[in-house]
Parts: C-alpha cells; sequence; structure tokens
C-alpha cells in the first residue's frame, strides 16, 4: 500500500514538473520512502526561484594610469564600506543557477590629496545602487562559483578635505552638479560597469557565506569637456575594483 502510494505520488510530482518519469523504474530504484522524498526533491529543485537578503562588508581601492593626474600620488589604498540588499536565484538544474542581485553599497577609496591642508591622506566615500543582472552560478556540492556583469548608478560621494587650520570637512563636489564644468573640479560618473565573480559556501538550507571580487570597467571620472578646458586628456584612466565579505540568507 505505502509503495504505491508513493508511486502516484512521483507520478502526480513528474507532470506538475513536465518531466518524464516512469514510474515503475522508479519504484525498483527507490525501494524506501526515505530515498523515494529525495528522488521527489531533487525534482523539485529544478526551476526553484529562491530569493532572500544579504550584506557585508567592502574592501575597496582605485586603479588606473591617472591616479595620479587628480591626486598628489599614483596609488590608492584600501577601505572598508558595507552593503546590503536582496538576491534571487533560479535553479536551472543540480550544477547550474541564475543570480540576481540589487544592493545598497557605500564604497571608500583612500587617496592622497596636496591643497591648502597641506599634503595628507584622504579618502573618498560613495553610495550607490549596484544591479547584477545575472550571475551564472555553478555548484559542487555545497560550494559555489559564479560571474558577471553589474552597473551601478551613484546616489551621492564626498571626498575628505583639510582647512589650513587642519578643520576636517566634507567636499561634495567630487559629485558634481549641472553648472560644473570640470575646469577647477573634476566630478565622478553618475553610471559605471564591471565585471564580478567569487566563490560561496553553503553553510546550511538557510545561510550562504560569500567572497566577491569587483571590478570596474569604465572611468569611474567624467572628463567630456576635456576639449571646452584645453587639457589634451581626452578621459581619465581610473577604475573602481575591491572585494567584499558578505552573509546571505534565504528566505
Amino acid at each position: 500500500m505505502n509503495v504505491t502510494r508513493n508511486i502516484l505520488f512521483l507520478g502526480l510530482v513528474s507532470l506538475l514538473l513536465g518531466q518524464k518519469v516512469v514510474v515503475a523504474q522508479v519504484a525498483t530504484r527507490y525501494e524506501d520512502v526515505d530515498s523515494i522524498a529525495v528522488f521527489a526533491d531533487d525534482l523539485l529543485t529544478v526551476g526553484r526561484v529562491s530569493w532572500g537578503l544579504k550584506a557585508g562588508v567592502n574592501y575597496t581601492n582605485l586603479h588606473g594610469k591617472d591616479i595620479g593626474y587628480l591626486f598628489s600620488n599614483d596609488e590608492s589604498a584600501y577601505k572598508v564600506g558595507f552593503q546590503a540588499g536582496v538576491f534571487v536565484r533560479t535553479t536551472l538544474n543540480k550544477r547550474f543557477a541564475l543570480g540576481h542581485e540589487l544592493m545598497f553599497s557605500q564604497r571608500k577609496f583612500g587617496v592622497s590629496l596636496a591643497d591648502d591642508g597641506g599634503d595628507y591622506s584622504s579618502r573618498i566615500a560613495m553610495q550607490s545602487i549596484v544591479l547584477t543582472p545575472i550571475n551564472l552560478n555553478y555548484a559542487v556540492g555545497p560550494v559555489r562559483v559564479y560571474a558577471g556583469p553589474y552597473v551601478s548608478t551613484l546616489l551621492h560621494a564626498d571626498i575628505q578635505r583639510k582647512e589650513e587650520d587642519g578643520t576636517w570637512f566634507k567636499d561634495k563636489q567630487i559629485y558634481g552638479s549641472a553648472g560644473d564644468d570640470e575646469s577647477e573640479n573634476k566630478y565622478l560618473q553618475k553610471m559605471e560597469m564591471g565585471f564580478n565573480g567569487g566563490i560561496a559556501w553553503q553553510l546550511n538550507r538557510r545561510f550562504l557565506l560569500g567572497l566577491n571580487y569587483m571590478q570596474g570597467l569604465s572611468s569611474m571620472f567624467q572628463y567630456a569637456s576635456s576639449y571646452d578646458v584645453g587639457d589634451s586628456k581626452d578621459r581619465i584612466r581610473i577604475y573602481n575594483r575591491g572585494f567584499s565579505f558578505s552573509l546571505a540568507y534565504t528566505l
């Protein structure tokens, strides 16, 4: 009686998923209730859409040939920020899945300045919305590796500066304004894109621990008016890069 009920259950599952399951073969292969339940769970996994919350820390800096063009030297230090948002994952099969993320991200970059405040170390802080439209995931046991593109929209930015008397203040001109002709101040692009990749460890059914690398491909600084201000440099080659450590929770 139990075997008949289990066979009927598997037949219903196969119809719901559009899978061609030969009931007699399944009953022969899976001899007890537990093994049939495991098999049914595997079938239900295909095409499953899951979503959840994700948060972590960013560890980012700048790189590129023109760091010394805007700042007092050509080096950028790593700084710590944070991120938080939501993710969606669509399971294609037991190995492959598609991931999508929408994150609020604070990124910081260490730079060196030389102005009225002297020569000193400073930092740029940015708040952005980062969209990862699609990451291809590949799973081996509890380990997942993934990669894909990202695009970010800048919400706010400032750079720390120092007055002659040593007082610190946040200069928001680096965000830019409609009337800024770039003759004195260079400002950040409002859109940026690049690629990301990483590895994640499935701790249990709910929690996922991840390490991500992000590399910008588009310049972070706007310079469309270079010709108008008499500068031979047509663009500023400075890019974002960094790591993030995160913990995700599947709802």
